[in-house]
C-alpha cells in the first residue's frame, strides 16, 4: 500500500475543444480554501490508484507536465477521499465520456489542497540524470514510475524516494557511516569517494566528498553525530584537494584553510596568503584549538562560510572570522590552484587513507545562500574577528515561475 504520491499536470494554456485545460499551483492556491478536484484522469491505472488507495492526509509532490521545463513545483495533500468524476458526463468538457453512466461511474476523483510550493523548483533533467545513475549502480530511482511509465499521471512513490525528493529540495545530504547508507542529494555535493567497507566494526566507513560553491550557495553546514569515542581522524573539511591534516597540502593552493577533529579535539588552520602569520597561535598555519570539542554521544554543529567558521557542541559555542579562513568569494591564490570546492573527509583526511579515524556516526550537510549567511551571521556577535573583508554581493537567483495542470495529457 502506497501513502505518498506524485501527481502530474500541465502549467501553460492548452485548449481542447475551445476550453483551457491549464490548471497551475498557483490556480490551485487561489481556490476558495485552496482546494480543488483532481478531475480529468483518463487512464484506468491512475484512476485504481485515486479511487482504491489514495486516504485522507497523504501527501503528494506536484509535478509539471508536458511544458518547457517538467519538473517538481510543490507539494499538496488529499483532503477529500474518491468519489465520482463529474466531467465524464459533462459534453461540453474535454473529458466527457459517452459510455459512462451516472449509476455506475467509470472515473473518479480526489480533492486536493494545496501545502507548499518546493524551496526550489526540482527540474526533471535532475531527476533524469539521478536516475541513470540509480540504473547503473544501484538506487530508489533506478525504477521509478516517471521514467518506467513516464506517460502515467498519477503515480505512486516509496517513502525512500520522498526521503531523496525530500534531500532534494532541501538541498541535504545525509550520510550514516556505520551502515554506508546515503539519503537525500544535491546537486552541488558529490562523492569522490562513497562510503567505503573498512574493516571491523562500527562507525568507521570513510567518506571523501566536495562541494561546489559556484553557484548560489555560499555556505555549509555540518551536523556531526558521535555514537563512539572519537578515535584519530574523524573530520577533515579543506580548501585544497590534497588537504592532508594539521593545515598541509603539500603546496598545492595558497588558499589551503583546513578545520580537522582529531581524538576530542577541534582544530582550525588558516591558509598561507600573506599575512597569515598575524592569525597564527603557533607561529605557522594553526588559528584555533577547542579542546574536548566531542566525546561518544555528542552532537555537533560546524558552520562554514566564506572567511568564517562557527562552531558548537554540548561545552562550545563560538566563530571565528579571518580572511585567512575558506576563500569561497572567487579570491586569487598567490600560487597554485584555485578553484570553488571545499573538500571533505568523513573518518579520514581528504587526501588519503594514511590518516584515518573512527567513532562519527552520522553526518548531514546543508548549504545555504549568501542572503541566509549574512542572517546566520548577524544571530551571533560574540565571535573573534581578525582582518575580516566583505565577500562582494551576489546576484539572487530568480526562482522559475510555475504552475500546473489537471488532466495532464499523458495517459
Amino acid at each position: 500500500t502506497y501513502t505518498h504520491w506524485l501527481m502530474k499536470s500541465e502549467p501553460e494554456s492548452r485548449f481542447e475543444n475551445g476550453i483551457d485545460v491549464k490548471f497551475g499551483i498557483e490556480d490551485l492556491k487561489d481556490c476558495e480554501d485552496q482546494t480543488a478536484c483532481w478531475d480529468g484522469v483518463r487512464n484506468y491505472q491512475a484512476r485504481n490508484f485515486m479511487r482504491d488507495q489514495m486516504k485522507i492526509g497523504q501527501k503528494a509532490y506536484f509535478y509539471h507536465s508536458n511544458c518547457k521545463e517538467p519538473g517538481i513545483a510543490g507539494i499538496c495533500k488529499i483532503v477529500k477521499e474518491s468519489y465520482p468524476d463529474h466531467t465524464q458526463f459533462d459534453k461540453k468538457d474535454p473529458h466527457y465520456d459517452s459510455k459512462a453512466k451516472k449509476d455506475n461511474p467509470t472515473w473518479y476523483m480526489v480533492d486536493v489542497k494545496f501545502v507548499r510550493m518546493m524551496k526550489r523548483f526540482i527540474p526533471l533533467s535532475e531527476l533524469k540524470k539521478l536516475h541513470l545513475e540509480h540504473k547503473q549502480h544501484g538506487g530508489p530511482l533506478k525504477d521509478v514510475a516517471l521514467f518506467t511509465r513516464a506517460r502515467l499521471s498519477v503515480q505512486p512513490l516509496t517513502e525512500v524516494i520522498c526521503c531523496l525528493v525530500h534531500g532534494l529540495d532541501e538541498n541535504v545530504v545525509h550520510i550514516n557511516l556505520r551502515n554506508g547508507l546515503v539519503r537525500g542529494y544535491s546537486p552541488y555535493i558529490s562523492f569522490i569517494q562513497p562510503p567505503k567497507d573498512i574493516p571491523g566494526k562500527g562507525c568507521n566507513k570513510q567518506v571523501v566528498l566536495k562541494i561546489d560553491f559556484s553557484g548560489k550557495y555560499r555556505g555549509a553546514k555540518f551536523l556531526l553525530v558521535y555514537g563512539e569515542p572519537p578515535k584519530f581522524w574523524t573530520l577533515d573539511v579543506s580548501d585544497s584537494p590534497a588537504g592532508d591534516g594539521y593545515g598541509g597540502d603539500n603546496g598545492t593552493t595558497s588558499n589551503m584553510a583546513e578545520i580537522q577533529i582529531h581524538n576530542k579535539q577541534l582544530k582550525i588552520y588558516g591558509n598561507d596568503l600573506p599575512g597569515h602569520m598575524d592569525a597564527s597561535s603557533n607561529g605557522g598555519l594553526l588559528i584555533k584549538t577547542i579542546d574536548g570539542f566531542v566525546k561518544r554521544g555528542s552532537k555537533a554543529k560546524i558552520d562554514i562560510s566564506d572567511e568564517r567558521v562557527e562552531w558548537r557542541s554540548r561545552t562550545h559555542k563560538d566563530y571565528l572570522e579571518s580572511k585567512f579562513l575558506f576563500t569561497l568569494a572567487g579570491q586569487k591564490p598567490t600560487y597554485g590552484i584555485r578553484d570553488d570546492y571545499v573538500y571533505v573527509g568523513l573518518n579520514r583526511v581528504v587526501a588519503g587513507t594514511f590518516r584515518n579515524g573512527s567513532g562519527l556516526c552520522e553526518v548531514e550537510i546543508s548549504l545555504y545562500t549568501y542572503e541566509e549567511t549574512e542572517g546566520i551571521q548577524n544571530q551571533d556577535k560574540t565571535g573573534t574577528k581578525a582582518n575580516k573583508q566583505k565577500p562582494p554581493p551576489y546576484e539572487k537567483k530568480r526562482t522559475p515561475d510555475v504552475g500546473m495542470r489537471r488532466g495532464a495529457q499523458e495517459e
